[in-house]
């Protein structure tokens, strides 16, 4: 079957840890840390339409359209990313700083729940071996002429981030009158992938 729906994003939270060192050379700063990160997503698919062959056959497009509306799907998931992490700064003055930013997530997990609620059924997904890299670049202004004082920059940051994993097991759950236990999908192989890019503003 086929389904097209609104997104609608209602939750998206990182926490990190990380340790490192910071080499300062003259006017160049480079730096290397280990690091964890934990993201939360959570979104729900609002409206439009399905698409389901009769009979158990395979889509194919010129099915009749049954629009529907409310909230029809959600989805939440939950990332565990270990990190390599990079950095190298150029200062210009004690004011004026500008640099790039790495960070490489070797091997992770996501572990997500696929409600579909028109069916009464979730899907759990659990996947590992989530991999991806992470590139920034930045400018940046100290008012203060310290940029390690709290509240006395303002920054311009650009970031690019790819993330895949292919490995993991699936689940489903029937929900309402017919709930049960959680049962494995046999041959079904859950995947994650996403590509981002964010231009902010920041003031720290």
């Amino acid at each position: 079957g086929y389904s097209l729906h609104n997104s609608k994003s209602e939750k998206n939270i990182e926490g990190s840890l990380s340790a490192g060192i910071n080499l300062p050379l003259g006017n160049f700063e480079l730096s290397g840390a280990l690091g964890f990160f934990y993201r939360t997503k959570f979104f729900r698919g609002l409206n439009g339409y399905t698409q389901y062959p009769a009979n158990g056959e395979a889509w194919a497009g010129s099915e009749d359209k049954n629009y529907v509306s409310g909230t029809i799907l959600s989805y939440h998931q939950d990332y565990y990313l270990p990190a390599l992490i990079l950095e190298g700064v150029y200062n210009f003055t004690d004011n004026i700083s500008t640099g790039i930013s790495g960070i490489y997530y070797p091997y992770g997990f996501m572990n997500g729940v696929d409600s579909h609620h028109l069916r009464n059924i979730e899907f759990y997904d659990y996947v590992r071996a989530v991999m991806g890299v992470k590139a920034g670049l930045f400018f940046n202004l100290s008012f203060s002429g310290n940029k390690n004082r709290m509240f006395s920059n303002i920054a311009l940051v650009f970031n690019y981030e790819f993330l895949y994993g292919g490995q993991g097991t699936n689940y489903q759950k029937y929900t309402g009158d017919y709930s049960g236990e959680a049962v494995l999908i046999p041959g079904v192989t859950p995947q994650t992938k996403s590509c981002s890019w964010s231009l902010s503003l920041k003031y720290f």
